[in-house]
């Protein structure tokens, strides 16, 4: 470092002052060296006001050096104080802390991550120092996770540390019969599993593993009376990665309903569809995916049974929470009427439906699917759209939500809907039958991007719409200063008429086409608006 030695005998100068005088001067008093008056020469003031600058300059200087100096010192001594912190904490705390670190990488990475990119909390706490592996070994929750990939050994002991453990048994084209025999006979024995995720490629495969698993097996009986979630999933795939839909063989089905599962709460199906025998009396909740798993693409369309499909579900009478999710989905009962012949059942205890539909998918598959499902206290509705045309967002609401081309479908207690439309530039989505068809919404949420926003006024109007909405959210929005969604809103001053008078909280996520309307939109809401950019 290297300074004018006028500016460092100038700044010298000034801490002495100000510590003769108890760290405590005015800032006339401080920099009076500096002060001139109207006589004061102009030269005179243009030398003082050089020098002030040049003092600042070398004060910016100093205290760049001293902060870069204690960015390094920063990083040197953080850690050792993070350890030496750390480490004086209680074991309790310290446990609680690997149970959150646990249930994160539940969350981000589990069931399908890879060991070697992404290693569980077992196998990184334990290497890290004594302490951690004592706290380590002491937590079952952390050794709760069994897979296929994990060898024998590995196995026995994670059986001594955890006795509900959750199975993962991912089958691929090339695992190996012996493989999968193996580590179920180490896995199952003396264990009570809380959770199996059971996936494999085709209907081979998929027969081949339900008979390694049969309850009622000589050698091997499997208890699934302590099973809490279950989640089966066929992908599909033949040795040339083509996509081929697995219509679960009937000696699959006949395997599975031997299962016991007396405990079970949480169901997950990909591209399978069991038969209504099944026994699933406490089932919670049920997500159904038929198509493209995991958002391959894969080109055509797949006809699914709807008729069987109806029948299983209708099976669940304790459900009360459903998520369909369609992919290139078709049906295979286009000719057939399902309510004709018995594929309806009212699912009244069902309070949340979550629909997601990519694109390809026929939009015959929704009709059906709201055709035979009755939901008499549904609550709160999810439809997530993902489309490849331009009129698909419009064709799969009707198809949901219009019972006859004339006729709206009403849900009369939904009181909230979340509606996302992903991508941009397509047409309009069919808002007037949606919103016909959910008078009583309290909470709406809307994340169409590159579609106008509704026109709440006339919907109020004509169709009485949004008497009960209190909240609002709007996610990504594009529009351009829509002044009718500012007019739509309540204001202090009287209104003749205010589409939504009842309107609470109006939450903005990004939507940077509404910020030139900020002022207008704060003048109207104050507090009630809350945004996120």
């Amino acid at each position: 470092m290297k300074y004018d030695l006028a500016d460092l005998d100038c700044i010298l100068f000034e801490v002495r002052k100000l510590k003769e005088n108890g760290g405590n001067l005015s800032v006339e008093e401080a920099w009076n060296d500096f002060a001139f008056n109207e006589d004061t020469p102009l030269d005179v003031k243009c030398n003082r006001l050089s020098r002030m600058k040049s003092v600042v300059e070398t004060l910016s200087s100093i205290t760049k050096s001293l902060e870069s100096h204690v960015e390094r010192a920063t990083a040197k001594i953080v850690p050792e104080a993070r350890v030496t912190g750390f480490a004086s904490l209680p074991d309790e705390l310290l446990a609680r802390i690997f149970d959150l670190y646990y249930q994160d990488y539940l969350v981000e990475f589990y069931p399908e991550s890879c060991y070697e990119t992404n290693p569980p909390p077992r196998i990184v706490l334990p290497k890290v120092c004594k302490r951690f592996r004592r706290l380590a070994h002491r937590l079952p929750a952390l050794w709760e996770i069994v897979r296929l990939n994990d060898n024998v050994d590995d196995v026995k002991f994670l059986k001594t540390k955890c006795q509900s453990p959750r199975v993962y048994i991912n089958i691929n084209l090339e695992t190996e019969v012996n493989e999968v025999r193996s580590f179920l006979d180490a896995t199952h024995r003396h264990n009570r599993w809380k959770e199996l995720n059971l996936e494999f490629e085709d209907d081979e495969w998929a027969v081949r593993i339900f008979k390694m698993l049969d309850p009622n097996a000589k050698n091997a009986s499997f208890d699934f009376s302590s099973l809490t979630s279950l989640s089966i999933s066929s992908r599909g795939c033949d040795a040339d990665e083509d996509f081929v839909p697995s219509f679960f063989p009937a000696e699959c089905c006949e395997a599975f309903n031997k299962w016991q599962m007396h405990s079970l709460t949480s169901l997950s199906l990909t591209n399978i569809i069991p038969d209504s025998n099944l026994s699933l009396g406490d089932l919670q909740e049920a997500s159904i995916t038929l198509g493209n798993p995991h958002g391959m693409l894969f080109e055509g369309t797949y006809e699914w049974d709807m008729g069987g499909l109806g029948q299983f579900i209708l099976s669940l009478n304790s459900l009360h929470s459903l998520t369909m999710k369609f992919d290139g989905a078709d049906t295979a009962n286009v000719e057939e009427d399902l309510v004709e012949v018995g594929c309806f059942r009212q699912l009244s205890k069902l309070t949340s439906l979550s629909v997601i539909v990519s694109g390809k998918t026929e939009p015959l598959v929704l009709k059906q699917f709201m055709e035979m499902v009755g939901m008499p206290k549904l609550r709160r509705l999810d439809l997530d759209i993902h489309w490849t045309r331009p009129d698909e967002p419009a064709r799969y609401i009707d198809a949901l939500l219009k019972a006859t081309p004339g006729t709206i479908r009403t849900l009369p207690f939904v009181q909230e809907a979340s509606i996302r439309i992903q991508h941009s530039g397509g047409m309009q989505y069919s808002g007037a039958t949606m919103f016909r068809a959910l008078p009583r919404l309290s909470t709406l949420s809307l994340a169409t991007p590159g579609f106008k926003l509704p026109y709440f006024i006339v919907y109020k109007e004509e169709f009485g719409c949004f008497e009960d909405l209190h909240t609002l959210r709007l996610d990504s929005c594009k529009e351009h200063r829509p002044l009718h969604l500012v007019n739509s809103l309540p204001y202090k001053v009287d209104q003749a008429f205010v589409p939504l008078d009842k309107l609470q909280t109006l939450e903005l996520v990004g939507c940077c086409g509404l910020m030139g309307a900020r002022d207008e939109l704060q003048t109207k809401l104050g507090n009630m608006l809350v945004w996120k950019i």
